[in-house]
């Protein structure tokens, strides 16, 4: 294997990486700001918990465990806004079995992460936007369901999901902290066309400063 193999593998695999980061946080920025301003209850929590944990100070990656609300925030937003609808298509290797279905060598899977987290089954009232789903009684942050996967799982898991959790955990309680979004009369919220990501169309946002 040549060097320069080695280094075109590892080019293209830094950049994808970023590539996926910077798409995710990107959605995930814009329908976090569409979800607090058509939810001010959720936007008042948020700000109480960042005051109570930052106080005028600038967030680091070691408050992330204290701010238990915000993370549940940010999983409620990748469970309800699922910015990837389906997974990277997939096939069998070896006759299998996943649940009642028998699937032979070679059968094409493809997961619908935008069905799985809206199943009632498995979620009250999906359609719902309560990040207290993922909190458990004493506020802290609760085990992640099997019914959560928002960057896949397993060896076909989002490269970039640690990077982008970390830097949204960053940004969201920095703006909280300084800002307070309203809706304005003109607000409207659609999603674009696309039958592989879930993208917000633009809208209009009112922000005032919070001090």
């Amino acid at each position: 294997m040549s060097i320069a193999y080695v280094y075109e593998v590892s080019k293209s695999t830094v950049h994808l990486q970023l590539s996926a980061r910077l798409d995710t946080i990107n959605a995930s920025l814009q329908f976090a700001i569409a979800e607090v301003i058509m939810h001010s209850d959720v936007q008042e929590k948020l700000a109480t918990e960042v005051d109570k944990v930052l106080g005028s100070r600038t967030p680091a990656r070691s408050d992330r465990v204290k701010l238990s609300y915000t993370e549940a925030f940010l999983c409620e937003v990748f469970r309800k806004e699922t910015f990837a609808v389906f997974g990277v298509p997939l096939a069998t290797t070896c006759d299998t079995t996943i649940g009642k279905y028998e699937l032979p060598k070679g059968t094409g899977v493809l997961i619908n992460f935008w069905a799985l987290h809206h199943d009632p089954d498995f979620w009250e009232n999906p359609s719902e936007f309560r990040p207290e789903r993922f909190l458990q009684d004493n506020g802290e942050l609760a085990p992640r369901p099997d019914s959560f996967l928002p960057f896949s799982a397993g060896k076909r898991v989002c490269l970039g999901e640690n990077m982008a959790k970390s830097m949204l955990m960053i940004i969201l309680p920095t703006l909280f902290q300084q800002l307070k979004f309203i809706k304005p009369d003109s607000f409207e919220f659609s999603y674009e066309d696309s039958g592989l990501a879930n993208i917000p169309k633009p809208y209009k946002v009112c922000v005032e400063m919070r001090n």
